[in-house]
């Protein structure tokens, strides 16, 4: 059964608490995307919690201190500094209410996932990280394979269309160089660390034990554009060898469609699953 919960040294944040029906110790984080509330985008965290409860699995979607229902914290930490210290909070309620010590995983939609990250970096009581859009490092390959599945995503006449505009802008004269646009909503902002570093941090992760999975939509194929990019893009690092990465043609950043949404649902609650039945064996 779902429960409002409200927690945090303040008291100032509110979440959504379903707590396992039988003795597991798993449960699954679910943070805001952006300035989204709790729910998610299309409501998918609470699709997903609900998924999660039908595996008899426990799941607490909240929202950081300053979004949704969430007060300000009182704190003059930074936001990353804040997000992580909330994370750390929730986890402290879960156990509180077990009465036990809890195994956690995360899931992030892009400033999600980097919190995520940064939260499994503070605090070993994070045992799997699922980030979705949140990092990307591009390989020589990455523009190749999108242009590629582009072409056989049309029908010949797209192609033939698409040609066909492409000489009518070859033909016209140059056009005076625009001012550059700032791309306000733009997956480009992401401030990916540099490779050394995420490799480093990554590297930290996989020797603790997390269970790491990068997954990846069909709204950043020209960031990511297939499953062995991130590998390809740090080979001969250990982390890559237990590394879980995939990209999903089916699935849009924000689960837009009735199917992503069931395709995320699934995707996520067969991995915390995952978590828990590695305990019982």
């Amino acid at each position: 059964m779902e429960q409002p919960v409200k927690f945090g040294p303040d008291g100032n944040m509110i979440g959504m608490y379903s707590p396992a029906s039988g003795q597991g110790d798993v449960c699954c984080l679910l943070i805001n995307s952006g300035i989204v509330h709790r729910i998610g985008p299309h409501r998918l965290n609470v699709l997903i919690a609900r998924g999660l409860a039908a595996k008899s699995l426990a799941s607490l979607r909240f929202d950081l201190s300053g979004l949704g229902d969430s007060r300000p914290a009182s704190s003059a930490a930074s936001y990353g500094d804040q997000a992580v210290a909330d994370i750390r909070a929730a986890m402290d309620f879960v156990e509180r209410e077990r009465g036990t010590r809890q195994r956690f995983v995360i899931f992030g939609i892009c400033s999600g996932a980097v919190n995520a990250y940064h939260a499994a970096l503070a605090d070993p009581r994070i045992v799997g990280a699922l980030m979705l859009d949140g990092f990307w490092y591009r390989t020589r390959w990455t523009e190749p394979v999108r242009l590629w599945k582009r072409f056989w995503s049309l029908s010949p006449r797209k192609i033939f269309d698409a040609i066909r505009r492409r000489l009518k802008r070859s033909a016209r004269p140059p056009a005076r160089e625009a001012a550059p646009q700032v791309e306000i909503f733009g997956l480009e902002g992401s401030g990916n660390p540099p490779r050394e570093q995420f490799a480093h941090a990554m590297n930290q992760l996989d020797a603790r034990g997390v269970g790491l999975f990068l997954l990846y939509t069909s709204s950043v194929t020209g960031l990511v554009s297939y499953s062995a990019q991130i590998a390809q893009a740090f080979r001969g690092e250990p982390f890559t060898r237990r590394l879980r990465c995939e990209a999903h043609a089916e699935i849009d950043h924000t689960a837009v469609s009735l199917d992503a949404q069931r395709r995320m649902t699934e995707i996520v609650s067969s991995w915390v699953a995952g978590f828990a039945a590695a305990r019982k064996t």
